[in-house]
């Protein structure tokens, strides 16, 4: 049978393939460093196949919610996003106020109010090698996505997670090693795994334990209250340092002040408290509070939703929505299209 020829496209032509193949997937803007600047037409998002970012997944990534027009908690994402980039070896020109700077206006030229953000720092563009000696300076991408966090790809019923609870399950896949377990790089493979692995179970993430301890799940860090009303969760030495358990235990220190709890901790966590847990909180995203209410087939608490899940979120929600914590402004005001 003789081979169909594969077409050789023009610009004009590539850009029309372009535009009746693109996905759902709602992208408003998206900055990149190759060309020094922002392209809001999803056809015109690209990232260079030479970009050591994509075939040696020499790359660090970051994340952040836009809520009313204002950054929430950006600077802690950062923080996280420039140390991963150090621990990954990127050399780059760029301070954490320069980074600020360009996802406010990447932000502000979508035209939304309310979004999520990722952005990412690779070695750079140059070639093939597996070396970053050719690559001529680090590359940076910054992408608005989703007209709502609610809203998101594969998000759309976070609200009724919320208030019904989730079924979770511990995973077979391996943890990573320290170094990739403690940076936020860009190969998320055995994350995807984790996933692919809870979800062919009934579950959404996947946990992955170690030597009969809890870890993480694909991509939220796992809180534990336990009977005892201590609010337990696993250091940060082999896993992600999480941003919103970071919040979540900061809220939960003030409810020890007030005596609600009597103490947050972290420590290792065996798998008998885990399942023995009054309640059992995923925790991502900014803004993600989910409660675990089966884990393995066995309920936890009340097999319920309990008031420290909704006391947290709403905390969060209350904070990012009034710009009342952590929060910068963006400057609509440098775009027509606001």
């Amino acid at each position: 049978m003789p081979a169909v020829p594969v077409p050789i496209f023009d610009e004009s032509s590539y850009l029309k393939a372009m535009r009746d193949r693109r996905g759902s997937a709602k992208i408003y803007a998206m900055y990149s460093s190759v060309i020094g600047g922002i392209v809001t037409d999803t056809n015109l998002m690209s990232v260079p196949i030479d970009d050591h970012l994509v075939h040696r997944g020499h790359a660090v990534f970051d994340t952040c919610s836009l809520f009313n027009g204002n950054l929430y908690r950006v600077d802690i994402h950062l923080d996280r996003f420039l140390k991963s980039a150090a621990t990954a070896r990127i050399a780059h020109k760029w301070t954490k106020d320069d980074l600020r700077s360009i996802i406010q206006q990447t932000a502000a030229a979508s035209g939304k109010k309310t979004a999520n953000l990722r952005y990412w720092m690779g070695a750079g563009v140059g070639g093939f090698a597996l070396h970053p000696a050719e690559c001529q300076s680090a590359s940076l991408y910054v992408v608005v996505w989703g007209s709502h966090p609610a809203h998101s790809a594969g998000e759309e019923t976070l609200d009724l997670r919320q208030g019904e609870g989730i079924r979770e399950f511990t995973v077979s896949v391996p943890m990573k090693p320290k170094l990739l377990a403690t940076m936020k790089s860009n190969n998320y493979l055995l994350n995807a795994l984790m996933s692919m692995e809870s979800t062919e179970k009934g579950g959404r993430y996947g946990i992955l334990t170690y030597d009969g301890k809890l870890a993480e799940a694909a991509v939220c860090c796992v809180g534990v209250l336990t009977k005892d009303k201590e609010f337990l969760t696993p250091p940060f030495d082999c896993i992600l340092a999480g941003t919103t358990v970071r919040r979540c235990m900061d809220i939960c220190r003030d409810m020890c002040a007030s005596g609600e709890l009597k103490d947050v901790r972290q420590q290792e966590v065996p798998l008998d408290t885990v399942y023995q847990a009054e309640e059992l909180l995923m925790l991502s995203g900014d803004w993600h509070v989910e409660s675990i209410v089966e884990l393995d087939g066995r309920p936890i608490g009340t097999g319920q939703p309990g008031p420290l899940a909704k006391r947290v979120r709403d905390t969060i929600m209350r904070e990012a929505n009034e710009g009342t914590h952590d929060c910068h402004p963006v400057p609509y005001h440098l775009y027509s299209r606001q």
